[in-house]
């Protein structure tokens, strides 16, 4: 993922269930890291698009989905104009408005 970022293919990296320790080794790797010979900081701003209560009234309303919360995630999807849903768990969004991919096929896309 460091890589996508170095190579101009991405433009975050984002640490999740990795400890910092891990996180910033491959940040700083001197071959495909991020160094730049300037200060570097670990951290990202992005839009997080929140529940309001037309979401949760539509989500109320849409019996096609079997996971309330799936529900959501796509009304969320939908509401911010965003062209995927990344999940492991794509079987969860076949009724879904916005695509479900794995995170292996967006890693491509973004190739």
């Amino acid at each position: 993922a460091v890589k996508l970022v170095h190579d101009g293919k991405a433009d975050m990296y984002m640490k999740g269930l990795i400890d910092t320790k891990g996180f910033l080794k491959s940040v700083l790797d001197k071959e495909v890291g991020l160094r730049t010979g300037k200060p570097l900081s670990h951290v990202c701003v992005f839009d997080i698009e929140g529940i309001d209560k037309i979401k949760l009234i539509a989500g109320l309303q849409n019996e096609e989905f079997s996971d309330f919360e799936d529900c959501l995630q796509m009304q969320c999807a939908k509401s911010y104009g965003a062209g995927y849903i990344v999940t492991r768990n794509i079987d969860d969004y076949k009724v879904s408005e916005t695509k479900a991919i794995l995170p292996k096929d967006y890693l491509e896309i973004l190739q």
